[in-house]
């Protein structure tokens, strides 16, 4: 599990970091550093890892850990999952693709 302000579920696989598009503030995107940033307009939204369903270019997959968890952006930090309905999908979602990336 993502060490964050406490999971809310009884599972959580990360399930929020595999959300796509999190938009980020202008000065987040600088202290993240550009280049895992794609900047669409005005917008500024965090890379995924890959093309495609993928976790946030910041999560460490096999530790389950923010890399950048301390300066993570306000949109990570105050994420609550209690009664978030995408997290049940999501989880859902990651439990498909790590099996599936199991049997490979």
């Amino acid at each position: 599990m993502t060490v964050c302000s406490g999971c809310k579920v009884n599972y959580c696989l990360n399930s929020c970091c595999y959300f796509a598009k999190k938009e980020v503030y202008e000065d987040e995107a600088i202290e993240l550093g550009l280049e895992n940033i794609i900047i669409k307009g005005d917008k500024y939204l965090l890379k995924p890892k890959h093309e495609g369903f993928s976790a946030c270019i910041f999560l460490d997959e096999e530790e389950g850990k923010c890399t950048v968890y301390e300066k993570r952006p306000t949109i990570c930090s105050i994420y609550d999952c209690q009664g978030d309905s995408r997290i049940d999908l999501m989880f859902q979602e990651v439990m498909f693709i790590s099996k599936k990336d199991k049997k490979r």
